[in-house]
């Protein structure tokens, strides 16, 4: 009667697995990534920054590409994260890139160390205009040889700076000037500088890349233009140069330094992670006479633009 309670016993972890030596179909072994990002905060507002994952896994011993996986807008919805089943035991790393779109590529994926992203104008030498307003995610794991389902959480660092440029003040200004459309800017933008693309561990690239981006005529004005875009991030220490220039030849007539704008307002762009960053350009009297100054976007109202 004793041994038949004993080999009870042993049994009753089989029984409770489902995991028989001679019959695996019951065992399950899965790893489970539960997305998390905090932003300035402790309260988790993953769901209001990000809409989409790319996720990349990696042997951690090899750095080589196992598997990718996206989890789009309706899987974080149902489950804000993903669970890997088919991972065999092993030491693992995961690179995950949050909100990667129409203005993001890759890169040498193959090889975690070799793996990056930047805009796609980057890989193909043509003009940059904005990124995406990426998040990053690194999560180092190990699969055992137990038959378990392990739930870790994976957290989110932001991996963009949101730029937003205002100039007003044209209506007065002598300047380089050349209209095109009637609705167009007289002057274009630029930003020099900045990192090309940034690889799979975080780090920006050596190699830089300058941004063009798009100038629209701001609501409700008739002298007034914005350039809203997304940069990779720097710090405040940096070569950065926002230039005005001819829009018909390319030619800077302006040159403003990031790094010293930064120390001048007493900005850091090192001290959180969501950075915004406004910049209002207003051209004053006849000539090239320019003041620079941070705004908040409430603060812009049409009326600004009348002398």
């Amino acid at each position: 009667m004793k041994k038949h309670i004993l080999l009870f016993l042993l049994l009753i972890p089989c029984i409770l697995t489902g995991c028989i030596k001679d019959n695996m179909d019951d065992c399950h072994r899965s790893y489970t990534l539960l997305f998390r990002y905090t932003g300035d905060g402790t309260t988790d507002i993953f769901r209001q920054k990000v809409t989409k994952v790319d996720l990349y896994v990696y042997n951690a011993e090899t750095k080589q590409l196992v598997e990718t996986h996206t989890v789009d807008r309706a899987a974080l919805k149902q489950l804000q994260g993903i669970t890997l089943n088919n991972l065999t035991p092993g030491n693992y790393e995961v690179i995950c890139w949050g909100n990667a779109g129409g203005h993001s590529s890759v890169d040498k994926t193959e090889n975690k160390e070799a793996g990056s992203i930047a805009s796609p104008g980057y890989y193909e030498g043509t003009s940059i205009a904005t990124n995406d307003e990426l998040y990053h995610a690194i999560k180092s794991f190990t699969i055992s040889r137990a038959w378990e389902d392990v739930k870790e959480t994976c957290d989110f660092t932001c991996a963009h700076i949101n730029m937003k440029v205002r100039m007003e003040g044209f209506e007065d200004a002598v300047l380089p000037l050349s209209r095109g459309a009637s609705d167009a800017c007289p002057v274009g933008l630029r930003m020099t500088s900045l990192a090309g693309c940034c690889y799979f561990n975080g780090e920006p690239s050596e190699t830089l890349a300058t941004y063009i981006p798009a100038i629209i005529r701001s609501a409700g004005s008739e002298t007034a233009y914005e350039a809203g875009f997304c940069t990779l991030r720097f710090q405040d220490e940096n070569d950065i140069e926002l230039q005005l220039t001819n829009s018909a030849t390319g030619e800077p007539f302006y040159t403003l330094s990031m790094e010293q704008y930064l120390a001048d307002n007493n900005l850091s762009v090192e001290d959180k992670q969501e950075v915004e960053l406004y910049i209002l350009i207003r051209f004053e009297g006849r000539g090239v006479g320019i003041t620079v100054k941070p705004f908040e976007e409430e603060d812009i109202h049409p009326d600004m633009d009348e002398k």
